[in-house]
Order: C-alpha cells, then sequence, then structure tokens
C-alpha cells in the first residue's frame, strides 16, 4: 500500500496517509510510540507512525519511519 499507492484488499486507488497532515503543522499531529530513553519523562525520543487506510473499503497499514526503527532497535519502545 505504501510503496504501490494500491489497496491490497479491494485494488482500490483511493488511499489516504497521514504523512502530509504532520507536515503542514507545527507540532506532530501523527499517532507515536514513546521511545524510552531513560527514565526521566524529558529524556525521551517518538517514532512516528505513518497511517495508511482505503477510502473504499477501510482496510489499513501503519509503518514506522527509518529513524523511528533505529530508536527503538537502540533503546526499547513504549505506549
Amino acid at each position: 500500500m505504501k510503496q504501490s499507492g494500491q489497496c491490497p484488499k479491494c485494488n482500490s486507488l483511493s488511499i489516504w496517509n497521514n504523512s502530509q497532515v504532520h507536515k503542514n503543522r507545527k507540532r506532530p499531529t501523527r499517532r507515536w510510540i514513546i521511545v524510552r530513553l531513560a527514565r526521566w519523562p524529558w529524556n525521551r525520543k517518538y517514532a512516528f507512525k505513518d497511517e495508511y487506510v482505503c477510502l473504499d473499503c477501510g482496510y489499513s497499514e501503519t509503518f514506522i519511519d527509518e529513524d523511528g526503527l533505529k530508536a527503538i532497535r537502540k533503546y526499547g519502545a513504549t505506549d
């Protein structure tokens, strides 16, 4: 879905994703995962989830960007 722009369930090309919503705002609006760097709340990073949704059948997929994956691999993650 992310690479092809097509729904694997119904083959629709009507795909919505939240990456543009995030880029057009000053503060993050995408869902995120907290990456734990330490026990202190101010010492953390975020891994953002990119959501892709078929506007015809509702099928959805979620991806984490490469920077977020690196942080999760290194530090672990919590919700």
